[in-house]
């Protein structure tokens, strides 16, 4: 996600708004504050924002709305202040996208709304499988980004394993109604944080083919909808999610997790 700063604009020296829809640790936004970019963002946890802040060292944004990302979304007037350069939507709760609002056409609409129309850039995370039965949540934010979007490119972590044995793994997304093109990393990034820099100089040699994912209208994900997302069972869906704790265990312990 934090490439988003890397697409080719107009004025690429313009350091504009950007809005982050789930903080996390502040892992993205702190670049961004650093790189003077006036970042707002959205997180639904006190607790998240308060740990980011004191036990990260998050610098203070220049907004912080503590309320579920759904209510400013929905709320009139809304609290935010667009249009933004570049939003930022990280809320995947390893759960999957069913019943996840955020998500549907309708929610990514709102959020296209708020961007500066020419060069406003989105860019989404998600965690999904990429083959059958644990790719539909893929499948389906690729409809739906692309009902909306001119433009959506989609890229992964690199895997040493073979693609088919990998059930779950993390992707963003990029949309925008301008192409969307990256230029290399800077200098400034180096002396921010140098492994964001060394990950941000490969991360396009991992790029989906958007153009081999099946299109449909019914595969649009739409809030009335009421069909399971990650798989065609529950089961499916069920075993994505403990892959997806699988994963996170790798990166700390499961005390740490149920701790914090």
């Amino acid at each position: 996600m934090d490439a988003i700063h890397l697409v080719k604009r107009s004025k690429q020296e313009d350091r504009g708004k950007v809005l982050m829809i789930g903080l996390g640790i502040g892992s993205s936004a702190e670049p961004l504050i650093k790189l003077n970019y006036d970042v707002e963002i959205i997180e639904l946890d006190p607790v998240v924002y308060k740990y980011a802040r004191e036990y990260f060292y998050l610098s203070a944004p220049s907004k912080a709305h503590l309320v579920d990302a759904k209510q400013p979304l929905i709320q009139t007037p809304s609290p935010l202040t667009p249009p933004y350069q570049f939003i930022m939507h990280d809320v995947f709760n390893g759960a999957g996208v069913d019943g996840e609002y955020l998500f549907t056409l309708e929610a990514l609409q709102k959020v296209h709304d708020l961007l500066e129309p020419k060069e406003g850039v989105l860019a989404l995370n998600l965690v999904s499988g990429l083959v059958p039965p644990y790719d539909t949540s893929y499948v389906k934010v690729t409809n739906t980004l692309k009902k909306i979007f001119k433009y959506v490119r989609c890229f992964k972590e690199p895997h040493e394993q073979d693609e088919a044995t990998v059930k779950v793994q993390n992707l963003v997304f990029f949309a925008s109604n301008s192409p969307i093109d990256f230029l290399p990393v800077t200098h400034e990034v180096y002396q921010i944080n140098e492994g964001l820099a060394y990950i941000l100089d490969k991360f396009e040699n991992f790029e989906l083919k958007l153009d081999q994912v099946a299109e449909d209208d019914k595969l649009v994900l739409r809030e009335d909808d009421p069909k399971v997302l990650d798989g065609a069972t529950a089961k499916n869906q069920r075993e994505l999610m403990h892959y997806h704790w699988e994963g996170m265990n790798k990166l700390l312990n499961w005390k740490t997790w149920l701790i914090y």
